[in-house]
């Protein structure tokens, strides 16, 4: 991802209220900093909430009604999990949904992409996802923003989020 995407995000993630022409930009609460596990506490002390940023596209033929980041222990570390609701406009055959996280500097940490292929009707939708490897960062994971990036539709066509377009509507 180059740097001006990367500042673009940033930008969101330092406005209280964001909103463009071109896109709808929804803030959510995504549960306390400060967690405790077996371990013990992560982040004692912090009044920090974590948020969710959602950005939709009206173009595009999924749309994001929510989206969550949760962590789970495996073995020995943790997993991040996500969970994104959606609604398919028309029935799709794929969607691929991005989730990049930023820390309590907004800084970005990683993206993490859940893809799927499957058949779906129009209608709502629920689609979760874990990544493993993702156990380093949850300690520092603030801000998720979630955004759809690719739909195949039924018939074969492809939907794809414009990243020109998105940081237009930043700027604005």
């Amino acid at each position: 991802m180059t740097a001006k995407i990367l500042g673009a995000l940033i930008l969101v993630l330092s406005v209280a209220a964001a909103s463009a022409a071109d896109y709808q930009v929804s803030r959510q609460p995504d549960g306390p900093f400060a967690f405790t596990t077996s371990f013990g506490t992560l982040n004692q002390g912090s009044t920090l909430q974590r948020e969710a940023v959602i950005l939709n596209d009206p173009d595009c033929p999924v749309q994001l009604k929510g989206a969550s980041t949760g962590f789970a222990l495996t073995r020995s570390n943790f997993a991040l999990a996500s969970t994104t609701d959606f609604e398919a406009r028309s029935p799709v055959q794929a969607v691929s949904i991005r989730h990049m996280a930023f820390d309590a500097f907004g800084r970005h940490l990683e993206s993490f992409v859940s893809t799927e292929v499957l058949d779906r009707t129009a209608g709502p939708h629920r689609r979760e996802a874990n990544w493993a490897e993702a156990g380093d960062l949850v300690p520092e994971l603030l801000t998720t923003v979630t955004y759809v990036s690719r739909v195949r539709l039924n018939d074969g066509t492809q939907w794809a989020f414009d990243e020109r377009k998105l940081l237009a509507a930043l700027r604005q």
